[in-house]
This record gives structure tokens, C-alpha cells and sequence, in this order.
């Protein structure tokens, strides 16, 4: 007897393979989370000789079972001189990741740069001042104020991956899979950080050098 074929059979293996294809691990949002508020991960000198205490927020998944967490490290924005890790824009991703499964830290990073010597605060800034009395809304005295601002970030961040990292079974993450982002100044933060032992290798091989770039002509 030859057997007929069911046509509602691929069409009820689809419909019922549906919600789990909808429900890829970290693609969307699965889980309520909650957050682990002021974590010191270090202390550094400042840019103004200060002791600067700094600290991250942690965001975790809520009913995940997963012991090996992907983990991000995000980096606010702010110019260097201000800004912080419970800015809305870093909190809100670190929201969405950890609903979606990862462990998700704001970090603060040491901010702050000598203002040009002769410069008066705009009115407006009066309010933003920094523990060593000096306005964070001012013009750097030179360029190298921003390099000197950019590679503190770096530092910081890379210390509060090295700690992170360090209590990945408290956390239950991933050591091989962490991800770091930012927004504005910590996206630069992100961007170095991540290049950091390419470029500073020294022996890098010629292929693997950033271009010597120069400035167009008119």
C-alpha cells in the first residue's frame, strides 16, 4: 500500500520550529535584569595629580542559566572632561544587552585636562566644576591634552576588562568573548583600547602598519 504524504506535515514542523528561531541567544530580548550599582575596579592618579576612585555598574540577566555569559564593557561619552557611566545613552544599551543575555558594565574612566592659560569659563559652566576647582567645560591648553585624556580612558578601561575578566565566575562570563563599545569620547576609549597591542608592538610587520598618511594637497 503506498503511503500518501501528509502536506501538513512541513507546514506544522515550520510553525512549530518558529518561536525558537525567534528566540536566538543574544539576538532578543529574553530576560528581566538587574543591576549591581558601584563597583570599584581600581584607582588612578588624575590628570591634576588627584586620586580618582573608579568604579563601573554592572547589568545582568535575570533566569539565564548560562554560565558563560558574552560580556561588553561600555565607555561613556563626554570630551574627556565630563560625562559618566549612568549616562542615558550607555545605560540604555547596557539594558538592552542584558535582557538579551549579556553581562553589560558602565564604567567610569578618570576625566579632566589643564584648561588654556588664560581662559574664562563660559557663565553657563560656573556649575560644572571638578573636584580640583578647575571648570570641566573649557579648551584644552594644547592637543596633547586630549591624547594625554584619551590615553587615561584607555588605561581605565583596560583595567576594569582585567577585572572584570578576573571575577568571571562571580559573573559567570566568558573570558573569550567580551566586547567593548562607547559613545562619543568612549567609543574613541573603545576603538584605541582595542587597537592597543597592534600598535603597540613594535615589531609589527609592515603589512600590518597603519598607512603613512599625509595631508592632501590643495
Amino acid at each position: 500500500m503506498k503511503r500518501i504524504p501528509n502536506p501538513l506535515l512541513p507546514i506544522l514542523f515550520l510553525l512549530t520550529a518558529m518561536p525558537l528561531l525567534a528566540q536566538q541567544p543574544y539576538t532578543q530580548k529574553q530576560f528581566s535584569y538587574f543591576v549591581e550599582k558601584d563597583i570599584p575596579f581600581g584607582s588612578a592618579t588624575g590628570f591634576a595629580g588627584q586620586q580618582v576612585e573608579l568604579v563601573l555598574d554592572l547589568y545582568k540577566p535575570i533566569g539565564d542559566d548560562n554560565c558563560q555569559r558574552p560580556l561588553l564593557i561600555m565607555a561613556h561619552g563626554g570630551g574627556f572632561i565630563g560625562g559618566s557611566r549612568k549616562d542615558n545613552d550607555v545605560v540604555q544599551i547596557c539594558e538592552e544587552m542584558a535582557a538579551r543575555g549579556y553581562a553589560a558594565a558602565s564604567i567610569e574612566y578618570r576625566l579632566g585636562v589643564h584648561p588654556y592659560f588664560f581662559y574664562e569659563p563660559y557663565a553657563l559652566c560656573n556649575d560644572a566644576i571638578n573636584p580640583v576647582g578647575i571648570s570641566k567645560c573649557i579648551y584644552m591648553a594644547d592637543t596633547m591634552e586630549f591624547y594625554r585624556g584619551a590615553a587615561r580612558a584607555v588605561q581605565d578601561m583596560r583595567a576594569a576588562i582585567r577585572f572584570l575578566k578576573g571575577r568571571h565566575a562571580m559573573d559567570s562570563t566568558d573570558v573569550r568573548n567580551v566586547f567593548i563599545g562607547g559613545s562619543s569620547a568612549g567609543a574613541i576609549t573603545a576603538l584605541h583600547t582595542g587597537l592597543y597591542d597592534l600598535f603597540a608592538n613594535e615589531t609589527m610587520p609592515p603589512y600590518r602598519q597603519p598607512a603613512r598618511c599625509t595631508r592632501a594637497r590643495p
